[in-house]
């Protein structure tokens, strides 16, 4: 079982910032122009204007941009699953020359799933910062999706680790990793403790722990204590009470088991309900 991604959509608002530009002193002459000097000094100060107002227009696009790429990048560190918002910024991102446009480009393609692609950006990016945490975090999960490359996914994760110890999310998904590869369950929980014991109200964490212990030598007492947390953290978490429910039914328990599904049923689990319907449970 994968992770469970929770997405938020940010709303923002670009605001295009007025620069103060200085404009010399006019020097009035008091001698008589002809119509042609007049013409000259007309068509003269319409330039001037064109090109004040093509400045400002400049200034004012790439103070906007750096903005909005602030507002992408820290929408990203904070975890935040915001498409429109990257796809906004990857439009003007025509040129990128730093780690963060490079990074930032391998982020709009990872959104649509080009997972080589991305991971070609990622590196360019590492090449200039090689201390760039969420570029190897963001590699990890590439390589995770591109034909399940835990092995790499795996190798990423740990430098992201190695770089930033606190880092909750790449020992969940390196736990997916374990599970998914070579059925290293043991390692995979371990990830999961970690992570627990960094923030010990992610209830997601308890569930795929949940699910490690479930395979891993049907460990079902274990496996449900962890569904329950899960429970007990996010009350209408409808996976753990259809996971739950399996364990349960592995145990010969049919009256848990019909509770667990009913309640997954309830809270709209698609699988929960076929369950019941396939076993001719109805009220």
């Amino acid at each position: 079982m994968d992770c469970k991604t929770i997405m938020d959509i940010v709303g923002f608002i670009i605001g295009y910032v007025g620069l103060g530009i200085g404009i010399p002193s006019l020097i009035i002459s008091f001698f008589a122009m002809t119509s042609a000097e007049k013409a000259a000094k007309s068509a003269n100060e319409s330039n001037e204007k064109i090109l004040l107002n093509s400045e400002m227009t400049k200034q004012n696009t790439e103070i906007t941009k750096e903005l909005l790429k602030e507002l992408t990048l820290n929408s990203i560190k904070r975890g935040e699953d915001n498409e429109s918002l990257i796809a906004t910024y990857d439009k003007v991102n025509t040129n990128p020359q730093t780690a963060d446009d490079l990074f930032l480009k391998g982020v709009a393609k990872q959104t649509k799933d080009y997972y080589e692609e991305a991971i070609e950006w990622y590196k360019k990016a590492i090449k200039l910062n090689p201390d760039f945490v969420e570029a190897y975090y963001n590699m990890g999960s590439a390589y995770r999706n591109l034909n399940g490359q835990y092995e790499k996914a795996i190798e990423y994760y740990k430098k992201a680790i190695e770089l930033k110890p606190d880092l909750v999310e790449a020992y969940l998904n390196m736990g997916v990793a374990y599970c998914n590869w070579k059925r290293q369950y043991e390692k995979a929980i371990d990830c999961y403790k970690k992570a627990i014991e960094l923030k010990p109200n992610l209830a997601v964490a308890h569930l795929n722990m949940g699910v490690a212990y479930d395979d891993w030598d049907g460990q079902y007492e274990k496996a449900i204590k962890c569904y329950k947390k899960a429970i007990e953290l996010e009350p209408d978490y409808t996976e753990a009470y259809f996971n739950m429910g399996l364990a349960y039914r592995q145990k010969r328990d049919e009256k848990q088991t019909i509770g667990c599904m009913k309640k997954a049923a309830e809270l709209g689990d698609a699988d929960a309900k076929k369950w019941l319907c396939d076993n001719n449970i109805t009220d």
